[in-house]
């Protein structure tokens, strides 16, 4: 690509950004578009769905939202509508080499988690853990899969372009987790700290 088709683009994206939330700054984009819209999404998605299945209502209430580190850190906190809170974090350190995703649930008698290998690793497995009472001592079970969810993702999403297949996230959904991810970026400041 050409600079001047890259520079463009740049113009482009921090005047969508600008009309969304108010400001187009370098470090708004970054917290924005790249961490609330391009990352956090991810782990959003993910948490709505395992909201639907329990019958929550959707969408929650966001009570909360942060970012910092230039944009390259984000957080929101969202109250349900039986009481419990869902907080959620995306946290990028370039000078580390170590990547954590994991999603958990937690109840009166049971600790669920889901741990994502980093999508550039292979062979690496994705661990389901579950955690609950057994008497006088927890009861612990660990599922792994090595089908990286990644690729699975991407194998999905090239069926539902090329063979029509119906799309697990239908724009309907997509739209929700955009409006919580917005609504988490407009409750935290606009300026951005470093």
């Amino acid at each position: 690509m050409s600079d001047e088709v890259l520079e463009a683009t740049r113009r482009a994206e921090a005047e969508q950004v600008e009309a969304a939330v108010g400001s187009g700054a370098p470090d708004v984009v970054r917290a924005f578009s790249e961490s609330f819209l391009g990352s956090l999404v991810h782990d959003v998605n993910l948490v709505h769905g395992l909201l639907e299945r329990m019958h929550e209502p959707l969408p929650p209430d966001v009570i909360g939202g942060d970012w910092w580190n230039e944009g390259r850190a984000v957080n929101g906190s969202v109250r349900l509508a039986n009481g419990a809170r869902w907080d959620n974090a995306w946290i990028q350190l370039l000078d580390t080499h170590e990547y954590q995703e994991s999603v958990s649930l937690f109840f009166a008698d049971s600790i669920r988690s889901l741990t994502f290998p980093s999508p550039w690793l292979k062979q690496y497995p994705t661990v389901y853990r579950r955690s609950e009472r057994g008497g006088e001592t927890n009861v612990v079970r660990i599922a792994e899969s090595y089908e990286e969810s990644f690729a699975r993702e991407l194998e999905h999403f090239h069926r539902c372009v090329t063979e029509g297949e119906a799309c697990r996230t239908p724009p309907e959904q997509a739209r929700l987790d955009m409006e919580v991810l917005t609504q988490m970026f407009r409750a935290s400041h606009t300026e951005g700290t470093t």
